[in-house]
């Protein structure tokens, strides 16, 4: 799958996905629900010569890094990870219990960066039902 058919699923799902976000309280409660909504693997482990990587999100060549409540920055050391050590199209998604107009200059500014490395990204804003890609 590539990150155009995750955020279609996303979309497709949506009234479900933030039923089941706004009971979240955890970063676990968070990838449940994704992976409920776009049907992808959860927490699938990697075992490289010298340590672990885990993947919050697996869906065919695609790893998903999800963040909850967290820093723009959060979870970029992981998707490079995905990127560099397994090879894998990688998108980090970050879902806010609310979401400020800053927050949204910040990420858009730091995928950016990362843009050579193909590496994508969304923010979930549950307070507002707004999936935001960047």
């Amino acid at each position: 799958m590539d990150f155009e058919g995750f955020v279609d699923l996303l979309l497709e799902g949506r009234d479900d996905l933030f039923e089941l976000l706004r009971d979240a309280r955890d970063e676990r409660d968070v990838i449940v629900a994704l992976a409920s909504v776009v049907g992808c693997e959860m927490e699938v482990r990697f075992r490289l010569r010298f340590f672990d990587l885990v993947v919050d999100l697996l869906c065919g060549d695609l790893a998903v890094e999800v963040e909850f409540n967290r820093l723009p920055h959060e979870g970029v050391h992981q998707v490079l990870a995905y990127r560099i050590f397994l090879g894998f199209d990688s998108a980090l998604i970050h879902v806010l219990d609310y979401c400020t107009d800053d927050y949204v200059s910040s990420f858009k500014e730091l995928l950016k960066e990362l843009n050579h490395l193909s590496i994508r990204g969304a923010i979930i804003d549950i307070a507002s039902g707004e999936i935001i890609v960047v």
